[in-house]
């Protein structure tokens, strides 16, 4: 219905500053490199969206449809992972110690 209609509007319109969200903390990162940052940043991008692409393609032929949602909560899941470990990460690199990820 209409509620239906308001949320995927509204998801759309969020989806759309995660690009924003991503340059602007890569670019926080190398500020001495924009343009090389830049360029990572929109290569990781695509790799992101032909790896997704190539792995639904080979999980609906091989598995099904059914495992497409699944593949897409795991991926989920370890993105929240890394995105809770990589502040610990980055201050440990700060502090010049190498990073313990276990």
């Amino acid at each position: 219905g209409t509620l239906d209609v308001v949320l995927l509007c509204a998801y759309g319109f969020s989806l759309s500053t995660v690009a924003v969200s991503v340059q602007a903390r890569c670019l926080d990162h190398a500020p001495g490199s924009i343009n090389v940052a830049s360029a990572i940043n929109s290569a990781v991008f695509n790799v992101g969206i032909g790896g997704g692409a190539l792995l639904g393609g080979l999980l609906l032929q091989h598995v099904g449809a059914r495992a497409i949602p699944v593949a897409g909560a795991i991926s989920t899941a370890l993105a929240l992972v890394l995105l809770l470990v990589e502040p610990g990460v980055r201050e440990g690199l700060v502090r010049g110690q190498s990073p313990d990820v276990s």
